[in-house]
């Protein structure tokens, strides 16, 4: 399955920003991403997945003005 993660801002710095995406109690990704942010930049992986929502885990969630959203297809 491919998952599809999108992150969107008007502008934030994001330095060794480290997330996960986890389905049930199974972690289907993680990672981390650097840089300016100034519109929406979407990351692509292919996974093994069931059915089922997908949630994002942040380490710092004091991010103000960061939108992130996980999809399967």
């Amino acid at each position: 399955m491919k998952l599809s993660i999108e992150f969107s801002s008007s502008g934030i710095e994001l330095e060794n920003f480290k997330y996960s995406v986890v389905q049930g109690g199974k972690t289907l990704v993680e990672d981390s991403l650097s840089g300016r942010l100034s519109s929406s930049f979407v990351r692509t992986f292919e996974v093994e997945a069931g059915e089922g929502p997908v949630n994002v885990v942040i380490q710092d969630s004091n991010i103000q003005g960061l939108n992130v959203i996980a999809s399967l297809s």
